[in-house]
């Protein structure tokens, strides 16, 4: 598996992985004081090895923006288990699939969705497989008019909805194809 950090003198350190044949799995850490007298403080760190073979190193500084979504997204399922969301609770994930795509991006799409439950989670993609997986589809729009960024956001009905995966999938041309494996991503999650 991925290197674990040593411990630090006087400390220790533990991490976690996940093994799948064939995945790349990174090795969170946390290295802190655990002598007696050890009190919180500023040099109790998180580690982060996202990458086999490489040193870990400060979360803060070898992470990428997507790597700390999706730690943040591991922890909260980890914590909540199998309830979702605490009732009524609401949870934010700015680009969770970034780096991602094909079956990796359909897994963290249900995840996504499974921490949805009892709350709601918004969750900014541009992935068909994550975005097939709400239950309600907004597509946001940025433009420039009279030299000022100007975003719309607008709620998507359920033909939008499909025509919007569908241009997810296929780009700028939507084709009947694109139309029907938009229908079944969309399909697939609501069985």
């Amino acid at each position: 598996g991925p290197p674990r950090p040593p411990p630090a003198a006087g400390g220790a350190a533990a991490a976690r992985t996940a093994s799948e044949p064939g995945r790349i799995e990174p090795s969170w850490a946390l290295q802190a004081d655990t002598s007696a007298q050890a009190q919180p403080s500023r040099h109790d760190r998180p580690l982060a090895c996202p990458n086999p073979g490489e040193e870990a190193g400060p979360l803060a500084k070898v992470a990428s923006g997507g790597e700390l979504s999706r730690l943040y997204l591991a922890v909260q399922l980890a914590s909540r288990g199998d309830d979702g969301a605490a009732a009524g609770a609401t949870l934010v994930f700015d680009e969770v699939d970034t780096g991602i795509g094909g079956a990796e991006a359909a897994e963290l799409g249900a995840k996504v969705r499974r921490l949805a439950r009892g709350g709601q989670v918004f969750a900014v993609t541009h992935l068909p497989q994550v975005a097939s997986q709400a239950d309600t589809h907004f597509k946001v729009k940025k433009d420039v008019q009279g030299g000022r960024t100007r975003t719309a956001v607008d709620r998507l009905s359920a033909d939008g909805r499909v025509e919007e995966i569908a241009r997810m999938l296929a780009g700028s041309k939507i084709t009947e194809l694109s139309l029907s494996h938009a229908r079944e991503l969309i399909t697939g999650t609501d069985g």
